[in-house]
């Protein structure tokens, strides 16, 4: 559907620039409601680039917060913050039930309905049952050579699964030790371990297991410069990129890993 109105208001409000020297002066600003994220480049665009209106000469203006991510804009604007707890009230939401991800639980409220709770109490400040998922790759390289995923296949991952936070991890015990190998390998105590004789099946198993335990959290030594990266580029090596590739909880959605700055 096509947007009837592309602003819904246009609000003024006093405020003060963060940036220069102000000293706390608060200045007359507008704050304009756009109907869809998607219409905020837009109107950044417009805004910046100069416009006539009726007598008034054509002129840019600048602009404040119209480079902020949506979900980010949404969190300040409805005071939540990262790792708090959020209720939905019972009666105000329904549960999706043909769910687009493989979270435990999808649904819908309207926004207004949404409760966040300040940590403030000892039953708010507590942290949520994390699924961490740790692993390790081991690559068979060629002598003198670092391993390199156009070369090298992977002989073993080993994952470690435990719950971290909440009652669940009163014990802190990891709830799942497994190790695939290609090949053959002697049993490890306590250690579930699976041989594979093709590095496909071994790649995909990872991959499975990864959507399978729901993890919250990937993590591991290195993980983010070697092993991931390895792991992707010897998929895409062997042909199985696109089945491998499937990691996240987005149905479909394969997951990509790329360079960027935050600033």
């Amino acid at each position: 559907k096509q947007c009837q109105a592309f602003v819904l208001a246009v609000i003024p409000m006093m405020k003060q620039s963060i940036m220069g020297y102000s000293f706390g002066r608060k200045r007359k600003v507008l704050k304009i409601m756009i109907a869809m994220p998607k219409h905020v480049s837009t109107a950044r665009f417009v805004l910046t680039s100069g416009f006539r209106t009726g007598n008034f000469q054509e002129r840019p203006y600048t602009t404040y917060e119209s480079n902020i991510p949506f979900p980010l804009r949404f969190m300040v604007d409805h005071e939540i913050v990262g790792g708090q707890w959020l209720e939905l009230p019972e009666d105000c939401f329904f549960v999706r039930q043909f769910p687009t991800t493989r979270c435990q639980i999808e649904a819908d409220i309207v926004y207004t309905n949404l409760i966040a709770h300040p940590a403030v109490t000892a039953q708010w400040s507590r942290i949520a049952p994390l699924r961490v998922l740790s692993f390790d790759i081991e690559c068979m390289g060629r002598k003198g050579h670092f391993p390199d995923p156009e070369f090298d296949p992977v002989i073993q991952i080993a994952l470690n699964l435990s719950i971290q936070g909440g009652k669940e991890a009163e014990k802190d015990s990891p709830v799942r030790k497994r190790v695939l190998v290609l090949g053959t390998c002697a049993g490890i105590a306590g250690v579930e371990v699976v041989s594979f004789e093709k590095e496909t099946d071994l790649l995909l198993e990872f991959s499975r297991m990864i959507r399978e335990t729901d993890a919250d959290i990937l993590t591991g030594y290195n993980v983010q410069n070697f092993d991931t990266p390895y792991l992707m580029n010897r998929a895409k090596t062997l042909g199985i990129e696109e089945e491998f590739e499937l990691l996240g909880r987005v149905k479909d959605k394969r997951a990509v890993m790329k360079i960027a700055s935050f600033s």
